[in-house]
């Protein structure tokens, strides 16, 4: 194994809570825990995988790790005010490596794919095909049941539609009705009370007639008045046009 190995195993074994200490509160060290967290994953990944990798790209990462891990290893060994009046500078000097590490980190990602087999695969075009085509089908199915249940959804919606259409239909007739029986009412009321007062006055008028005619067959005018036989005349066409 590459010596960049036991570097890898040196780094896996410092204590992570002592370079974070969560337990200071806001004078932790928390926001270089993602740096942390991809040294930690591209050391694992180099480990994998330096084997199929050139010497000169492991040394160069093996010369860039153990400069981390001194970094680390002081950040540790900070006493508490060193510890917050150090943080910033740590994290200054292990941009540089870590950045390092990523400018050659292509030959590691190669190995990684050499290792799969994929590029050695003479089915590999086959297998691409056959998953485009998967895909395929699976999205053409998804947009098939996703139209038909639009269909569905839409056409519920139309029923739902139609039956309020309805109700309110007949709820309109149902007022319409009553509207006009109310009105038929108040009409009804209004000719009843015309006619009862015209009745009144009809009767009124009649009884006072008949009183004012058996007034006058009872009043005695003299025999030799000249114009006795014209009241006479007068009355009788009042009996005949009551």
């Amino acid at each position: 194994a590459h010596a960049v190995v036991n570097i890898i195993k040196q780094i896996k074994e410092l204590d992570v809570d002592q370079m974070i200490r969560p337990n200071l509160g806001d004078a932790s060290f928390k926001e270089f825990e993602p740096m942390l967290e991809e040294i930690l994953r591209r050391a694992d990944f180099v480990e994998k995988f330096h084997e199929t990798v050139d010497n000169n790209t492991n040394n160069s990462v093996d010369g860039n790790l153990t400069q981390i891990k001194n970094q680390l290893d002081a950040l540790i060994g900070y006493d508490k005010s060193q510890f917050v009046a150090q943080q910033q500078t740590i994290k200054n000097n292990i941009t540089p490596q870590l950045e390092a590490i990523r400018v050659v980190w292509p030959h590691y990602a190669v190995a990684a794919i050499e290792d799969s087999g994929l590029l050695t695969n003479i089915d590999f075009k086959k297998e691409f095909d056959s998953m485009t085509s998967n895909l395929k089908t699976s999205t053409e199915q998804a947009l098939k049941k996703i139209e038909d249940e639009s269909k569905q959804i839409i056409e519920e919606a139309r029923k739902k539609a139609s039956e309020i259409e309805s109700s309110v239909r007949r709820t309109a007739q149902g007022v319409s009705v009553e509207v006009a029986q109310e009105q038929f009412q108040k009409a009804s009321d209004k000719n009843i009370g015309q006619i009862k007062i015209w009745g009144g006055i009809s009767g009124t008028l009649i009884i006072i007639f008949v009183g004012f005619v058996i007034y006058l067959l009872k009043v005695e005018l003299p025999k030799d008045y000249s114009w006795q036989m014209i009241y006479y005349s007068v009355i009788s066409v009042c009996m005949k046009t009551g």
